[in-house]
Order: structure tokens, then C-alpha cells, then sequence
């Protein structure tokens, strides 16, 4: 998952803002001590600081909007525009990202409570209709249009941005649609900040654990005198407990746990950012928040395309799926064979599924995760990504981090030796982070105005499980392939060559932006890079042996029919809700959706949508992207398969061609100028056995 930074993210087509991307100051002379962002912030701090550079933008702003007609230019309106917000960004972007990192609550608090602060002031600022006026102006005519292709894409996609937003309304019904923008904003944030300091636990008897792996079991909190173990409702957590505990009451606990996260609270978030949402549509124009979202920013253009596009896959996921289900309900007879016939519950998939792989086809995670330490196949991973885009990865000694586990890296191109960017990698599960899996640009490529290129800085957060005393953290081959894709998240965000922040790095249309990532996840199912990557935590020379790789590489479609259509649910879910122009309840409305297309009863009294953060985070009404843009991930992939996954010059073409444009040209267009042709549907098709 790509997670923007995005304190304004009502609007994923708005460019000029939602995707404005942070720009460094970061110079090439810096010292190590200089390099990356801050994170020792005392209490107050990052409060003063996001005051003091909102002060700043509006100031700035207030000097762009003193410049007379007449005198009015690209350069002193959109460019000076889209410069000051790049700054802007680049103050309080690196703030707010400590909401999903630092350790102390209240620091915590205070970015979050930044990140409603900058929405509500941007909500602001791109419904300011005189400041409008004044950068229409700078766009030169027709006629006397001298820009460059990239002054006119910004140009254009900045005014975009304000046209969105009601432009064309009267004052007073302009002025309702600032404050009804400056509310969802401060909605998201709070969505965001119940989720990141949730702490929902459960406990567990000893018999209930039976299957699980005894060095997880280890790092729990055992009671004296209960001799119950306390578990943290958090992702590491999921990918032990539902895959291998024998027990389904511990199973149903943990999912029913899991699945209420924030239950009460962002349910209530949640209906009244839909409910702001659909009169925000109403009072711009718009039949449904879906109809406005879609309409510009989005390669699928318009919700009668992107339902075609869902329905298209329904009609064939749903057999596939059946099938899986029917696959697990027979495993489970096994267990019951005094029971006429068994229910497969929403606690079972998972389950079963991975002891149909260790029973029948002789795969067994855990043991395959022995092969996968996180320190050899994130040093494997490097060693691919340096061959195929030409860079070298370094990490910074001594640099300053926000917790144990951190480290900051630098991205240095292998043919000029120069630094191109930093990342940091924060990978291993703790208490108060941001609980899943994601890839953050905080700070964005930019030419700034002394000519000097500006360095990006981008952070892979996860929740791998933490290394204990006597083992490493071991990665389960989906957490490697995870790895993989948001790693190429990462390689999107720094290595753009576009000289404008709100069009640089993984600034795309947002229903693309997930392609590239996914392509790359295709590296992980190929037996010689799983040889490369792999190394037994007991003895490193030890590689996954290739019988192994090669069975669990037969598995890969094995249960693509539930998962695609688990990832249906979320799309039409996304898209029941957004296109919905009344109130409705968004719990049933999930259950009646999850029912329909997984085919599995939901478990009751839960709130999946209370924790379902991509449609509370720049994801609404694009939750469809995921699988629209696996459609493209698999046609590119198309040219290394038949030229090499290693190859460093389809690599290089891949890097130059795609990923380092940014917005500078339409999907479309990157997609023809890589692969020679059209994109097609093929390989998406056989991708997932259909």
C-alpha cells in the first residue's frame, strides 16, 4: 500500500494537493549528521512547529495574491504556487508521519492533531476562489502559450485542483463547501489516530495455542497466576494466530477482536465523513462521491466503467472462489466427521488453507519462513533492485532514528556515484505504530529555484515480528512478497527525474499508482531469485532447497479465487458506499457485500469498515485501483519474463520509462512507451488461473 502523507486527501485526482508530495532541502555536501528527519521531538514541539508553518503558507499566499493584473505570470503565480506548497509540504510532512511511528503517545497525539490542523488550512486554500482567479491568469493563452509540456501538466493539474473544488459556485455555496472540506479532513485524521493508537488485546490459554510456533509464543506476556497469555490485536499477530491455531474458538476471538478495532468509534467517523462526502457531491455538481472522485485523476474516468471493469471479474472470481471454498469445507470435514456436513466460517479460510498446503502438497509456511531471515532477504532484495535500476543501497551509521530497528539507507546511482535519495526501513512490529503494511513519501524530488536537485526521502513501515533472543525475525513468503511490493512503492517515490513536487515520484493517477509495485511481486515466484534471497537462520549457505521452491510456486493460483475475490469485496464494498446518495449503514452494507461475492457468513456484531483505513486514507472510491492496475503490473512483467528478471537493461528502461515519470505523462502512455504496444488483459488472466 501506498500511504500519502495526505493531511487533505478528500480528492486522490487532486494533484496539485492530494498528491503534492513533500520537497527536501537536502543538498549533496550534507553531513551524515544532517541527513534525514527529525523524530527527538520534546512535547509542544511539533505543535509550534506545524503552527509556525502554517503561518508561513499563509503569508506566502498572501504575497502571491498582492500581485496586480497585468503583472501576472506563470512564474510568479503557478510556479511561485506550486513552490510555496512544496515548501509548505516539506515542513509538515515529516510531522505528521511521527503519528504512525514514535513511541510516545502524546507526540503522537500532536501530529495527528497537525495533520487536521494542515487539512483544514489547505481545505482552505484550494477553495480560495481569488486566489484562483489569479493563478487562472498566469496560464498564458493559447496563443501565446511558450510553456514546456511539463510547465503545461502543471499548470493544468493545479487548476484541476481548484476547479474540483467548486470554483464555479456562488460565494456563500463555495463557502459551505470550504467548511465541509475542512470537516473531512479533520474526520480522516481522527480515523487514523484511533487506529494507530489502538490496543486491543485478547487472551489465550496454553491448550489454545496448540499449532502455533513456540518462539512466537515466547515473546507473549504470560499471566502467574491465570497462566494466560495476552496477544496485541495487531498484524503480526494475525499472520500467526489464523494460519495455525488448531483452536477456532482462539481463531474466532482474535478475528472478532480484529475485525473491532475502533468498532464503536470510527463506525461513527466513519458515517459522517460518508455523510459529508455525499453532500460535498451534491453541492459540486456530482450525482455520488464515487461520480466526483472518478471524473478526473483516474484511468478509469467514470463509475460506469469501473463497475464494468468489477462486474467483468465478479461473473469468473465467484466460480474460482467457489471452488477454494468448497476445498476447505472438505478439509474441515476431516476434523468433523460426525457432522453431516460443515459451514465454513470466516475464521476457517486462512486455516485450512495452509493445512491443505502442509498436508496435501507437503508446503509448510513456517518451515519455508526458515529460509527467509529478514536481514538475508531484504540484503537479497537490494542486491535485485540495484541490478535492475542501477543503484546501490547504504546504510547511514550512526543515523538518527525514531526506534530500535530503524535504519536509514541511501540510494546511490551506480553510473554517476552520485546520491539520489534516502529511505528508512522500520519493519518489525511494535506497540503504538501503524498497524499493517505501507510505504510513506515524506519527502519529494524537486528542482528548486537555485537550480539544485532537491533529494527525496520515503520510509517502509511494517510489522514483521520482531527478532527474539534465540531467532531472527523469519518472513513468511507473503511477507516477502509484500516486501517486494512496497519496496517498489519506495523505488517509485525516489527515484522520479520530474522537476515539479506535486507531479514527481508515485504522484500518478491513483489507479495506477499500485502497478509498478505489483509487478515486482513477481520476483519473489521465480525458484532462482527465491535462491538468491533465501539463506537458513541456522546456516546462511543453506538455500531454500529447490524442491520446495518449486512446490510452493505451483501453489500461487492455488487460492487466487479467494483472495482476488476477498479483494473484490473491498472494491464493490468501496463502491456500494461511495455511490450511495442516502445514508446507509455501512456494517450490513459490508456484511450483505462480503456475503454475496466471499460467500462465507460475516462474523456478527463486527466493524471491519471501523478499521478499513484505505477509504478513510485517499483510497475512496479507488479501492477498484488495486485490481485495475494488477491488470497493467502483469502486462509490463510480460517484457522481463521473456527478457530476464535480472536483466539490467529492460530494468533500466523499466526505471526511466515508468517509474521516475511521475505525472509527467498519462499511464497510458508510459505503459505503450515500455512494453512497444497496447496493454492488454492477457496476462492478467492467466496471472490468477482464470
Amino acid at each position: 500500500m501506498q500511504k500519502k502523507l495526505r493531511p487533505f486527501v478528500y480528492s486522490t485526482s487532486f494533484l496539485a494537493l492530494a498528491q503534492l508530495g513533500a520537497c527536501s532541502s537536502l543538498q549533496q555536501n550534507q553531513s551524515p549528521q544532517e541527513l534525514g528527519i527529525r523524530s527527538d521531538y520534546a512535547e509542544q514541539q511539533i505543535s509550534q512547529l506545524c503552527k509556525t508553518s502554517l503561518q508561513d503558507l499563509q503569508t506566502k499566499i498572501d504575497q502571491i495574491k498582492k500581485i496586480p493584473v497585468g503583472q501576472r505570470t506563470f512564474q510568479n503565480t503557478l510556479l511561485t504556487f506550486e513552490r510555496v506548497t512544496a515548501d509548505f509540504s516539506d515542513q509538515v510532512t515529516p510531522l505528521i508521519f511521527m503519528e504512525n511511528v514514535h513511541s510516545n503517545k502524546a507526540i503522537r497525539k500532536e501530529a495527528s492533531a497537525c495533520e487536521a490542523d494542515t487539512g483544514t488550512a489547505l481545505a482552505a486554500l484550494y477553495t480560495d476562489h481569488d486566489l484562483y482567479l489569479i493563478l487562472k491568469d498566469g496560464k498564458p493563452t493559447d496563443s501565446s502559450n511558450n510553456l514546456s509540456t511539463i510547465d503545461q501538466r502543471l499548470a493544468y493539474w493545479t487548476l484541476i485542483g481548484f476547479e474540483k473544488n467548486g470554483m464555479n459556485l456562488p460565494p456563500e455555496q463555495l463557502k459551505k463547501v470550504s467548511q465541509l472540506f475542512q470537516e473531512l479532513a479533520t474526520l480522516q485524521s481522527k480515523f487514523s489516530e484511533n487506529i494507530n493508537n489502538d490496543e486491543s488485546t485478547i487472551t489465550a490459554s496454553p491448550e489454545e495455542l496448540n499449532g502455533i510456533a513456540a518462539d512466537y509464543i515466547a515473546t507473549l506476556k504470560q499471566d502467574q497466576t491465570s497462566h494466560l497469555y495476552t496477544i496485541s490485536v495487531r498484524r503480526d499477530a494475525y499472520e500467526k494466530i489464523l494460519p495455525n491455531a488448531e483452536s477456532a474458538a482462539l481463531r474466532k476471538r482474535f478475528l472478532t477482536s480484529y475485525y473491532n478495532i475502533q468498532g464503536q468509534a470510527n463506525t461513527a467517523v466513519m458515517e459522517k465523513a460518508l455523510a459529508v462526502r455525499r453532500e460535498l457531491a451534491k453541492d459540486l455538481g456530482y450525482k455520488s462521491w464515487a461520480d466526483y472522485q472518478l471524473e478526473n485523476g483516474r484511468m478509469a474516468k467514470n463509475v460506469k466503467t469501473t463497475m464494468a471493469f468489477l462486474n467483468s471479474l465478479r461473473s469468473k472470481l465467484v466460480i474460482k472462489n467457489k471452488e477454494v471454498l468448497e476445498k476447505i469445507r472438505v478439509a474441515k470435514q476431516k476434523y468433523f466427521p460426525h457432522v453431516k456436513s460443515v459451514r465454513v466460517e470466516a475464521w476457517d479460510p486462512v486455516y485450512y488453507l495452509n493445512q491443505i498446503k502442509k498436508t496435501q502438497f507437503k508446503v509448510d509456511e513456517e518451515a519455508i519462513a526458515e529460509y527467509f531471515p529478514a536481514d538475508t532477504v531484504i540484503q537479497g532484495m537490494f542486491d535485485i533492485y540495484s541490478t535492475l535500476f542501477h543503484v546501490r543501497f547504504e546504510r547511514v551509521a550512526d543515523a538518527k532514528v525514531w526506534a530500535e530497528n530503524v535504519s536509514l539507507y541511501k540510494i546511490i546511482d551506480q553510473d554517476t556515484h552520485n546520491v539520489r535519495a534516502y529511505f528508512y526501513a522500520d519493519l518489525f512490529s511494535r506497540t503504538g505504530k501503524y498497524n499493517h503494511f505501507a510505504a510513506f513519501p515524506i519527502i519529494s524530488a524537486r528542482i528548486l529555484p537555485d537550480g539544485k536537485w532537491s533529494l527525496p526521502i520515503a520510509s517502509i513501515v511494517g510489522n514483521f515480528p520482531a527478532p527474539t533472543a534465540t531467532k531472527p525475525s523469519l518472513l513468511q513468503h507473503d511477507m516477502v512478497e509484500t516486501l517486494f511490493h512496497e519496496f517498489g512503492h519506495i523505488m517509485h517515490q525516489t527515484l522520479s527525474t520530474v522537476p515539479y513536487a506535486s507531479l514527481s515520484g508515485s504522484n500518478t493517477l491513483q489507479d495506477f499508482v499500485e502497478a509498478p509495485s505489483q509487478m515486482l511481486e513477481n520476483w519473489v515466484w521465480n525458484p532462482t531469485i527465491l535462491q538468491k534471497i533465501s539463506g537458513h537462520y541456522r546456516n546462511p549457505s543453506q538455500k531454500i532447497p529447490e524442491a520446495l521452491a518449486q512446490q510452493k510456486i505451483a501453489l500461487r493460483s492455488f487460492d487466487a479465487g479467494y483472495f482476488y475475490s476477498r479483494q473484490l469485496v473491498f472494491g464493490f464494498y468501496d463502491m456500494e458506499i461511495h455511490r450511495a446518495t442516502h445514508a446507509i449503514d455501512i456494517n450490513r452494507t459490508f456484511a450483505k457485500v462480503y456475503r454475496d461475492i466471499q460467500r462465507i457468513d460475516p462474523i456478527p456484531h463486527t466493524h471491519f469498515p471501523a478499521s478499513f483505513g484505505h477509504l478513510m486514507g485517499g483510497y475512496d472510491a479507488g479501492y477498484y485501483g488495486y485490481l485495475w492496475s494488477k491488470v497493467y503490473a502483469e502486462d509490463m512483467f510480460t517484457r522481463f519474463d521473456q527478457e530476464g528478471l535480472t536483466n539490467p537493461t529492460v530494468g533500466l528502461q523499466y526505471r526511466d520509462r515508468v517509474i521516475s515519470q511521475g505525472n509527467a505523462r498519462d499511464p497510458m502512455e508510459l505503459l505503450t512507451d515500455f512494453l512497444g504496444r497496447k496493454p492488454n488483459l492477457d496476462a492478467f488472466y492467466k496471472s490468477v488461473g482464470l
